[in-house]
């Protein structure tokens, strides 16, 4: 395959596994702009073009939304940046998602009511709905939870969050 291979947009869905409908979306607003038109007027796309649908597809797999994307593709940000920084927002969530399933145990294993969460300093299922309150700061959370949410405690008086 040579560098001058131009491919329609069919053959560039089957290429890289996104439908025509996305690349299509992709192209219209300029994040892997056409490279060519046939005599019929059917957009064409070169060897740079599937190498971008090939990156878009990736980032988008890993969550990233199309501003980001646009921003990685016009080199504003490198890709290692978005990386990290995303790794980042996952490393929060998961912290979050942790705390929420200790509380969501120890509910389940106490048939804790309300007032017994809310006496213990742990945050109602609305405030963990909602997302706000001290669940977004698990740092602040993690012992008060862990002693509320964990079936006995080791003796040392330590507590933490059950994996």
């Amino acid at each position: 395959m040579d560098g001058d291979t131009l491919y329609t947009i069919g053959a560039l869905a089957r290429r890289t596994g996104l439908t025509v409908k996305a690349i299509r979306f992709y192209s219209d607003t300029g994040i892997v702009p056409s490279t060519d038109r046939s005599p019929a007027g059917y957009r064409l796309y070169d060897l740079d073009a599937l190498a971008r649908l090939d990156l878009v597809r990736t980032l988008r797999d890993l969550g990233l939304d199309l501003a980001v994307i646009r921003q990685v593709l016009d080199r504003e940000i490198s890709v290692p940046e978005v990386a990290a920084a995303h790794a980042d927002a996952l490393d929060a969530q998961i912290r979050t998602l942790r705390l929420r399933r200790a509380v969501l145990r120890a509910v389940a294993k106490r048939g804790s009511s309300r007032r017994k969460l809310v006496r213990c300093g742990l945050p109602t299922f609305g405030d963990l709905r909602r997302g706000t309150g001290q669940p977004c700061r698990p740092s602040h959370w993690d012992g008060r939870a862990a002693q509320c949410a964990t079936a006995s405690r080791d003796g040392t008086g330590r507590d933490t969050l059950p994996e």
